[in-house]
């Protein structure tokens, strides 16, 4: 069953190639949601310090309780696993534009 999967990629490079690139794309879309998450969270910790209150520590999920935001990552901790998610898409595509240099070459 594995020996298909494999036959899959190796029989046209192209197939890692992109395989890379999508796992890219997500990384990035991660990073982005984070990124964009991060707004709200700001704009709600800001509104308690122009009251002069005490700010609380917000999280998306306080802020949107009734949406699933488990995948946002909302720390400089939770960006490492979309970091190694592009690492890993850069790495898989390199080997795809290796494999496919080879075997333009034969």
């Amino acid at each position: 069953m594995f020996e298909k999967i494999e036959d899959y990629f190796y029989d046209e490079p192209g197939r890692i190639i992109q395989s890379g690139k999508w796992t890219i794309k997500t990384g990035v879309f991660l990073i982005l949601a984070g990124a964009i998450g991060q707004v709200p969270v700001r704009a709600t910790n800001a509104l308690f310090l122009l009251a002069k209150q005490p700010a609380p520590t917000k999280t998306l999920a306080d802020i949107y309780p009734t949406l699933p935001l488990w995948w946002v990552p909302e720390s400089w901790l939770g960006i490492f696993f979309p970091v190694a998610i592009i690492a890993i898409g850069i790495s898989v595509s390199a080997y795809g534009h290796k494999l496919n240099s080879m075997f333009r070459g034969v």
